[in-house]
């Protein structure tokens, strides 16, 4: 029997290259040798319910770009891929490495902060996050010193009335803040044992307390790791991963969320988030940020496309629309009417001088005949001036004039002293209102300053 013969080898010179068909392009995430989460292995490689969770990919820069948003990809670029993910292998481990170096030597200094191995103060990061919502570090610094000293503890607070509260809130603005955390103080007192919670659910459940500010409670005051979003931590991981969505769509406010609970440290999740709240307000600003400083730099795709100034974007926001108030300052006897504002709405609770809201200058003595039970003397302008609120443009025009005739209606407001007037919780524009009277008291018929442009 013959034996089959092989077929002979085709015998390639070695000079000439052998082609191969091209091998179809992959996309590997990989942390570089050596670099480590900052938790432990098993908390860094721990995924949801043993699901390795989906995520998509650009092919361009050092790492790839991701987002873990299932299997729609926010629009981060024209050209993207979905991978495998994988925890331990994660651009995410050398994010919070670089950013935790960093907020270790940069971190900013504030009252209700303590540096390890110390903690921080519950009732204080409470009390700061109220006051911090919509309102700048440097303006709460000096109010949340003076808050703590008259309300040193949550029991304090809790005892104290609304007034008390709100007066020594006075000049923060959006006052509804103070009624919550007065509320929260109280319902911390009676349901959890004067103790702030450390769940992030029941903190949820206190007045005033959103996901954010839950968040924020639990991970700095408790190392708990929950993530949070505000307008600093969106914009760094707009430009960070290149989101070209508007950060305030709800949407994308979502998929945000996600993003920001993956990317959480798993260990410090305290010093991570505050981190990335100081890198936002620091660094990574509005307008003009400092990238060459900027521990995320080579992490960033806004940097890597020339693109920084461009996001975040948001929706086009409605022009605000623009209304009249007038204050009238109605003297009698030397003291001057003050009332206290309904329960609900601006300036809720808050005391003031008689204010006519969008009513016409025509009007203003039947508005007083009917609200106040007065009728007024002659109207003298005082003062013009404008307040920006979230949603209006309030132009305040100051009267004023005294009582001509009728009698005070009850429950319609009490008499006082300019001087103390400040006694009471006055909101900004009121405050402003009273001090012109103050300056002017000697210059009884002098014009109005023209209104602001």
């Amino acid at each position: 029997m013959i034996a089959p013969t092989r077929p002979k080898a085709k015998v390639v010179n070695a000079a000439q290259p052998v082609k191969r068909p091209p091998r179809p392009e992959r996309t590997i995430i990989a942390a570089p040798e050596g670099e480590k989460g900052q938790g432990t292995e098993e908390e860094d490689n721990k995924t949801r319910s043993g699901v390795t969770p989906p995520f998509a990919a650009l092919r361009d820069g050092r790492w790839g770009r991701f987002f873990p948003f299932g299997s729609t990809c926010l629009r981060a670029s024209p050209q993207s891929l979905p991978i495998c993910y994988n925890p331990a292998m994660s651009p995410f481990l050398s994010i919070r490495r670089s950013l935790l170096h960093w907020y270790d030597r940069n971190g900013r200094q504030m009252p209700w902060r303590v540096r390890r191995p110390g903690r921080a103060d519950p009732y204080h990061v409470l009390v700061s996050e109220a006051m911090l919502q919509q309102t700048q570090v440097a303006t709460v610094i000096d109010y949340f010193n003076r808050f703590i000293a008259a309300f040193p503890t949550v029991e304090h607070l809790a005892a104290a009335s609304e007034q008390e509260v709100l007066r020594l809130w006075q000049g923060l603005g959006y006052y509804r803040r103070a009624k919550h955390l007065h509320r929260a103080a109280q319902r911390i007192v009676t349901e959890h044992g004067g103790q702030v919670p450390r769940d992030v659910n029941a903190l949820l459940d206190l007045p005033g307390v959103g996901r954010y500010t839950a968040g924020a409670i639990a991970s700095i005051a408790y190392d708990v790791r929950a993530p949070i979003l505000d307008g600093n931590v969106a914009r760094v991981l707009a430009r960070c991963f290149g989101i070209e969505e508007p950060v305030d769509a709800p949407a994308t406010r979502k998929q945000f969320w996600q993003l920001a609970e993956e990317l959480t440290a798993p260990s410090r999740p305290g010093d991570f988030n505050q981190a990335m709240m100081d890198l936002g307000a620091m660094v990574c600003t509005p307008r003009r940020p400092s990238c060459v400083t900027c521990p995320l730099a080579r992490y960033c795709r806004a940097k890597a496309t020339d693109r920084v100034d461009e996001l975040p974007r948001t929706l086009p926001r409605r022009a605000p629309r623009t209304v009249t108030h007038h204050i009238l300052a109605i003297e009698r006897g030397g003291r001057y009417l003050v009332q206290q504002r309904p329960a609900s709405g601006l300036w809720a609770n808050l005391w003031q001088l008689p204010t006519a809201e969008e009513v016409p200058i025509d009007g203003l003595t039947a508005w007083a005949a009917e609200q106040l039970g007065l009728q007024l003397g002659e109207l003298q302008p005082l003062d013009r001036f404008t307040h920006q609120t979230t949603h209006r443009t309030i132009r305040f025009e100051l009267w004023r004039t005294s009582v001509a005739g009728g009698r005070l209606k009850r429950g319609a407001g009490e008499w006082r002293a300019l001087d103390d007037m400040y006694d009471l919780p006055l909101g900004n524009p009121q405050v402003r209102a009273i001090e012109q009277l103050q300056a002017k008291r000697s210059h009884p018929k002098r014009s109005p300053s023209p209104a602001p442009t």
